[in-house]
Order: structure tokens, then C-alpha cells, then sequence
């Protein structure tokens, strides 16, 4: 399919609906839900790509693309916007090894995430563009959604930039641009052995704030608060911190924060606030 617009104009209807179909090939089109969902893809449809196209949904229940025990599926060089207030895109439970690369831009508003990655593992995300435009979060991963890759993006939001909570594993976090108001930019909770490298947050709230995990590796993290502490990590064990600068310009506040935490590791690296660690 190439070249095409769909439109749904019923309400909680889909333009585009893939249910168990596979290596759909959809290019250069426009898929429309003013009242509803873009693109919805579940029961096991795998290996499709959507390329260069435009996914545009107005819906506060239903997110704009939506993938539900759906693998391999690519969505590249395409722009999803949700301004309903709930997500541009979210992959639902079982929904594996999908490709989210090469400048993808997202939108939305409200107070939900732009993207939600809930209970899926092995998904990529490169060179892409994440806003939104309320008070809602960037990226958010939860409930063992695990073994992720979050590549060379940007994320913008109101609250949490990119949030891992939930039993979360083996996520990889690098070259990334994080920018937040209300929340913290990175944030991690339950959340374990994960990598975070060559990321820059910028905050009103906690730049990083890492609770209840382990064994996270953070090295190169460039980590500013104008207001709370540049890192928060609490009740956490084995964190090892590389190379990294932590940075408070708030009153009275510190760069870097180990509130009942064990065995931290802190090598070569820049803490600065009115009070320091």
C-alpha cells in the first residue's frame, strides 16, 4: 500500500487495522482517527513495516498507534501524533523486537506518556523525536518490559522524561537529550542492570532519581537540576556511577544524593551544588 490516505470517522474506530497479518509493506500514507485510532496491529500480526507516513489520532482512551502481541514490526521515518491526551504510541502486553528508527516523531498531550512500552521485550528505538505537550511523561517502560534499546532520541515532557519502573531488566539507555518540568528526567524503580551511557538531563525536579534497584551502570550522564538535587538514589544497591556530572543550582540543595544505599560505586567524575554529595 503506498500513496494513500485512510480516514475513520466512528468513534474508537481504526484507520488502519492489521489482525493477524503478516510482511505488510505500508509507505507515504496517512492514516486518521479523529475520533479514534491511526494504526492498531495485534493478534500476532508480525514483520510489517510502515514507512514515511503520517498517523494522526484525537483520542483520550486509545493511543494513535498500538501494538498488541505484535512482533518485528517497523515503524520508520514517520510522524504520530495523539492530541486527545493519550498516547501517540504504545506497545501492549507481548508485543516484541519491534523498530521504532531514523527520525520518528511523536506528539502528545495531557497527562499520559508519549510512548508506553508495557510488558514487551527487545524493542528498539533510534534517532527519534519525543514531545508532549502537557503535563504527561516522554518514554515509560514498565512491568518487565525488558532488554530494550533507546538510541541517539530526544525526549521532552512536563513530567518524567523517560521512566523505567516495574521489575524492569537489562534496558540500554544511550545518546540521549532529556529534558523535563515537573518530574524527574530519568527515572529509574524496580528497575535492574540496566545501562545508561552519553546521556544529558536537564530539570526542575531531580535530573536522575534511581529507587528499589540494582546493579545500574551509568557512565558519561550529564545530570542538572534548577531546583532539587542533580541525582536522588535511594534504597538501591550496586549502582556504579562513571564519568558523570551532577549539577543543583537549587537553594540548599545537593548534586548528588545516596539516601540508604549500599555498595555505590563513584569513579572520576563532577558533583557541584550549594552542598556537594
Amino acid at each position: 500500500v503506498a500513496r494513500s490516505t485512510f480516514a475513520a470517522v466512528g468513534a474508537g474506530q481504526e484507520a488502519l487495522l492489521l489482525s493477524g497479518g503478516d510482511y505488510g509493506l505500508y509507505t507515504d500514507s496517512w492514516f486518521l482517527g479523529p475520533a479514534g485510532q491511526a494504526v492498531y496491529i495485534d493478534n500476532n500480526s508480525n514483520w510489517n513495516t510502515i514507512r514515511r507516513s503520517t498517523m494522526n489520532a484525537n483520542s483520550a482512551t486509545l493511543g494513535a498507534l498500538e501494538l498488541d502481541f505484535a512482533d518485528h514490526n517497523i515503524i520508520q521515518d514517520s510522524y504520530i501524533e495523539n492530541l486527545g491526551g493519550n498516547r501517540a504510541v504504545f506497545y501492549k502486553v507481548g508485543s516484541d523486537t519491534n523498530t521504532l528508527p531514523q527520525h520518528t516523531a511523536l506528539a502528545s498531550t495531557g497527562t499520559n506518556d508519549t510512548m508506553r512500552i508495557d510488558r514487551s521485550s527487545g524493542n528498539s528505538i533510534s534517532n527519534s523525536f519525543f514531545v508532549n505537550l502537557g503535563q504527561g511523561f516522554g518514554l515509560g517502560l514498565e512491568r518487565s518490559a525488558n532488554q530494550a534499546n533507546v538510541t541517539a532520541s530526544t525526549f521532552i515532557a512536563g513530567s518524567y522524561g523517560v521512566w523505567s519502573w516495574g521489575n524492569n531488566h537489562h534496558n540500554t539507555f544511550s545518546d540521549l537529550h532529556i529534558q523535563t518540568t515537573f518530574e524527574a528526567g530519568l527515572s529509574f524503580n524496580e528497575s535492574s542492570s540496566n545501562t545508561v551511557s552519553n546521556v544529558r538531563v536537564y530539570s526542575s525536579s531531580k535530573a536522575l532519581d534511581i529507587e528499589i534497584s540494582t546493579g545500574n551502570s551509568l557512565t558519561q550522564l550529564y545530570a542538572y537540576s534548577t531546583t532539587d538535587p542533580g541525582a536522588w538514589v535511594a534504597r538501591d544497591h550496586s549502582t556504579t556511577i562513571s564519568l558523570s556530572t551532577f549539577v543543583s543550582v537549587g537553594v540548599g540543595m545537593r548534586g548528588l544524593v545516596l539516601y540508604q544505599s549500599s555498595v555505590t560505586t563513584v569513579l572520576n567524575s563532577y558533583v557541584q551544588g550549594p552542598v556537594g554529595l
